[in-house]
């Protein structure tokens, strides 16, 4: 089937897209892999599930405006549960391109003239000993299950790596209830400070170091330990998470004369992120190295990048 444009990707960036081509008139397609929109950052509940105070952050508001404006919109044709695996040349639209995703365990193909990718970003993967445990995940992964059904898992939260989102993290868990034992940073605090200053760091469009600061107050007042120049340099345990390994940090190489130990059963991790432009670079447009890990796409004000008709978003940008 042939549209006009298509867009991937339901989170802040592709909903303003599809927002704003409606507005011109033109009939929009969008596809997510998720049930609802709004993209990791704006995790939505199941439709079955009533979640009191849902975001209820003053940093989310603007987005929650957003997010409930793209789905009450009836002019986007709005696809959910649509896992976009393949964007080639089309072989039916001259000049376009054909998507291709699975759909309820069924493979579907659209085509179209042009296409806008805004697919996000994922968390840096950071192999370490023991990584794969049970109870090991991204901080990204703890936190969608907090946003999502405000579940809290494991009663022992340790968080570690060096983004400013694990303070972030750290105080949403607190806040459900969580037990957080420790918040670890590799880098020494004055760079964590100087990360924070970044546009971006932890949330679009927030006062950054204003949060941050009042981050660190409430983590402290709750009683969180938070390390600097500290790293998690093992997990373990025999069927999921026991406990962790951790060192301080001399030269950017931890200390193994120093290890101790701490009790855990869940450990979220988060070195960072990288924008997933694997589909965008897979239809041809040109990676440009990312300045926290991974690639971006080569693009100009307005979004397009080399290949005609293909444009990008958000994470993908850079």
């Amino acid at each position: 089937m042939l549209f006009r444009s298509v867009i991937i990707g339901a989170g802040p960036a592709g909903l303003a897209a599809a927002i704003r081509l409606a507005d011109s008139g033109l009939r929009v397609v969008m596809l997510d892999e998720q049930t609802r929109v709004g993209g990791q950052i704006m995790r939505q509940p199941p439709r079955e599930f009533s979640v009191r105070q849902w975001m209820d952050d003053a940093a989310y508001r603007q987005l929650k405006t957003l997010v409930a404006r793209a789905e009450a919109d009836t002019r986007i044709d709005w696809r959910p549960g649509c896992s976009v695996w393949g964007l080639f040349r089309s072989t039916r639209a001259q000049g376009g391109f054909d998507i291709r995703y699975v759909q309820r365990d069924r493979s579907e193909t659209l085509s179209a003239p042009r296409v806008l990718v805004a697919a996000g970003c994922t968390e840096m993967p950071a192999p370490f000993p023991g990584w794969q445990l049970p109870g090991v995940m991204g901080a990204g992964a703890l936190q969608s299950f907090y946003k999502s059904q405000q579940l809290v898992v494991g009663r022992r939260i340790v968080l570690a790596g060096s983004h400013p989102l694990l303070l972030v993290v750290a105080q949403q868990l607190a806040r459900a209830g969580g037990e957080v034992t420790g918040v670890f940073f590799a880098q020494p605090w004055q760079r964590v400070l100087q990360a924070l200053e970044q546009p971006g760091a932890i949330i679009a469009g927030a006062p950054q170091l204003l949060q941050a600061t009042g981050l660190l107050i409430d983590l402290r007042r709750r009683g969180i330990p938070l390390y600097f120049s500290a790293c998690v340099t093992a997990a373990r345990g025999t069927d999921r998470l026991e406990s962790l390994e951790w060192a301080p940090v001399s030269g950017d190489m931890p200390r193994q004369d120093a290890r101790r130990s701490l009790a855990c059963d869940a450990l979220g991790v988060s070195y960072g992120f990288q924008p997933a432009s694997e589909l965008a670079r897979l239809a041809g447009a040109d990676g440009v190295p990312a300045p926290g890990g991974g690639w971006s796409v080569r693009s100009d004000a307005d979004g397009r990048s080399n290949v005609p008709g293909l444009y990008v978003a958000g994470e993908q940008t850079g």
